[in-house]
């Protein structure tokens, strides 16, 4: 445990311990074994229902935090019911031990809200996963650190992730998949640092924005990527739209700012991607189209990779320079087409191209 975590839950620790109880009193039922605590009826004036210990919500209903909550391992909050949201109103919750999810949400149940408050430990911040059964999960104003992972989901039905912190993670830091499945998604202006694994890592996404995000240190310990996206199975993924992203720190080798493989038809624009240790970004589908992208400084790698599977890609009007392999690179002859890209500074040369269409204007 890093000394920030254990510093800040002992503050909560002790804070809990010296709060005066609130005058909102609510009906508890308590499972003394399992020292959990299940919320049945707790109404505030306004509707909203306080939560001020760990617990499992089974009713839907809009909750809020009114104190900081800690403990020793498990779950600070069980999610078993619909249409919930847990407004944690700037307070922090977190767990000693490296396992256990934070807030963990129930196989087969959807529209859950996250918002407004800080998490630490655990082995995720929040965690769904069921095979059969899709979530629609809104999360927005929430720093994870100091977790394996920030969120884990696994049955995204549409996913939205909002100006958000993300940082000191073991793991991987977003993990969304819909399985076989393909889900919608908006993951925009969050800020990621100091990941150990991949930053985002999205799996069958169609259609989906990644807007506005700074990925600033990622595959500390292992290879990662600072954007991952991919499908598997027959779900037809891509479609997606990939801007103003700032991707940077890739340190392991291999670990690249951006990979696309098996997600055709994504449009990649005004991003800044440099200074990672692999190719700034990799593609390894079809029918997408890079416009406006700078990718510089990547050592150990290219700027923009082609695989020699890839087709039918548009890349126009890229800056790639000061890269230590080609500025662009293509795996094969294909149906690619590029034009008005700068590749001139890269330390093997500015391009490597079997057979593809210059559309000119590039500059060598």
């Amino acid at each position: 445990m890093t000394q920030t975590r254990m510093h800040i839950l002992n503050r909560i620790s002790g804070s809990i311990t010296n709060k005066v109880s609130i005058t909102l009193v609510p009906i508890l039922v308590m499972t003394v074994g399992l020292m959990s605590f299940t919320l049945e009826q707790a109404w505030a004036s306004d509707g909203r229902v306080p939560l001020y210990q760990h617990t499992t919500i089974t009713s839907s209903g809009h909750y809020y935090l009114t104190n900081d909550i800690a403990i020793s391992s498990g779950s600070v909050l069980n999610i078993e019911a619909d249409n919930v949201t847990i407004d944690l109103n700037q307070h922090i919750i977190g767990s000693y031990a490296s396992t256990g999810d934070i807030i963990y949400i129930a196989g087969g149940h959807t529209n859950i809200t996250i918002k407004n408050g800080r998490i630490i430990g655990g082995g995720h911040g929040i965690y769904y996963n069921s095979t059969t059964d899709q979530i629609r999960l809104h999360i927005h104003n929430v720093t994870i650190s100091d977790s394996v992972g920030a969120i884990y989901c696994n049955g995204a039905d549409e996913i939205i992730v909002s100006d958000c912190i993300f940082q000191s993670l073991s793991g991987d830091a977003l993990y969304l998949s819909a399985g076989e499945a393909i889900f919608s998604g908006k993951v925009s202006h969050n800020s990621f640092q100091d990941i150990d694994g991949s930053a985002l890592v999205i799996v069958n996404m169609n259609p989906g924005q990644i807007m506005g995000n700074v990925f600033k240190g990622f595959g500390y310990t292992s290879q990662g990527y600072g954007i991952s996206i991919s499908g598997t199975g027959t779900a037809f993924a891509g479609g997606n739209l990939i801007e103003g992203n700032t991707v940077s720190g890739g340190t392991t080798v291999g670990s690249a700012g951006m990979f696309i493989w098996n997600s055709n038809g994504n449009t990649i624009r005004n991003n800044v991607i440099s200074n990672n240790n692999a190719d700034g970004l990799t593609i390894n589908s079809n029918g997408n189209t890079l416009f406006g992208n700078t990718v510089n400084g990547n050592f150990l790698g290219n700027g923009i990779t082609f695989s020699a599977s890839a087709t039918y890609n548009l890349i126009d009007a890229n800056h790639c320079q000061g890269n230590s392999g080609y500025g662009l690179l293509f795996g094969a002859t294909g149906l690619n087409a590029y034009r008005n890209n700068m590749l001139r500074g890269n330390a093997i040369g500015p391009l490597q191209d079997p057979g593809n269409t210059d559309a000119g204007g590039n500059i060598y």
